[in-house]
Formats: structure tokens, C-alpha cells, sequence
């Protein structure tokens, strides 16, 4: 991305010397980036609405895990609930999460490691291993702690985001 002003040069000159770079160049009206954030705003809301949805829900499950465990659970139960944690979790890893991911692995595929990369590490392990101990029905799984990493994260980025906006417009 990058933005140009100029003066005497014709646009048509700037943009025939974009493309000879082998880029394509697209003109932005203020209009279309007011938009353009508009609907990243929504997304990034949208994003958080599921992670604190997810969060919560994997939270009422585990509690029935936690609660089993000292108290005694029928192991059938106990799969049950941790199925039912996977299935909350999903949209939460991987809708939810996906920025993060995302940005870890363009930081990597860059050869720059960013912010992203341990926390997309650590929710991307975390989650892998509970949904292998799901699979083969034991072990600790740790869904719970993956939701609400993700969640806090996203809620925290969300604000940024929206301070700096407000910053930006005054």
C-alpha cells in the first residue's frame, strides 16, 4: 500500500510506472475507505460476539468437568461435555482466532515473527491437544483456556482499535 501525492506528473504516468512493477493499482476515494473500515469494524465485532459467546459456553461445560472430577462422572458424560467443548471452541479457533493465525503465518512466511506468532502458538497447540485428547477420550483438554485467551485477546485488540479510530477523526 502506499500513498502518492503529487503535482506536476500526470496520474496516468504514476499509474503506468505502478504497473510496469508488476502491481495493480487501485485509486481509494475517501468514501471507499470509510466503508472499507466500516465493514472491517463489523467484522472484528462480529469476531468478538462469537468469541465471548463461545467462551461462555465452553466455560458452562467445563464447569461440569471440573465439578465431575472431584465429585465423580460417568466417563460417557465426560465425553459428552468435552465433544460439546470441542464444538463450541471450532468457532472460536478458527473465526474468531483466524487473524491471529493468519498474521502468524504471514510473519513467518515473511521471515518476520510478529506479536501473532506465540499467541497463535499457544492457542493453536492448546487446542490441537485437547482435540487429540478428545479423539481418544482421555487426557486434559483445554478449550476453556483457549476461548477465553482468544476472547480477552480479541476484546483487548477491539478497543485499540476503536480508540485509535476516534483518535484518527479528532
Amino acid at each position: 500500500r502506499a500513498e502518492i501525492r503529487w503535482r506536476d506528473t500526470p496520474l496516468s504516468a504514476i499509474l503506468a510506472t505502478i504497473a510496469s512493477l508488476g502491481y495493480t493499482p487501485n485509486l481509494h476515494t475517501p468514501d471507499e475507505e470509510d466503508n472499507k473500515q466500516r465493514r472491517e469494524r463489523n467484522h472484528d465485532l462480529l469476531r468478538l460476539i462469537v468469541a465471548g459467546l463461545g467462551m461462555m459456553q465452553v466455560m458452562m461445560f467445563a464447569t461440569g468437568l471440573y465439578t465431575g472430577a472431584w465429585h465423580g462422572i460417568d466417563h460417557e458424560y465426560e465425553q459428552l461435555l468435552r465433544w460439546i467443548s470441542l464444538l463450541c471452541s471450532a468457532p472460536v479457533m478458527l473465526y474468531a482466532g483466524y487473524p491471529y493465525l493468519k498474521n502468524a503465518w504471514l510473519g513467518l512466511r515473511h521471515r518476520q515473527p510478529n506479536m501473532d506468532l506465540p499467541i497463535a502458538l499457544a492457542c493453536a497447540g492448546a487446542w490441537l491437544a485437547s482435540l487429540y485428547h478428545t479423539l481418544i477420550g482421555r487426557g486434559e483438554i483445554y478449550y476453556d483456556g483457549v476461548t477465553m485467551f482468544i476472547f480477552f485477546i480479541s476484546i483487548s485488540r477491539y478497543l485499540e482499535a476503536h480508540t485509535r479510530r476516534r483518535a484518527r477523526h479528532n
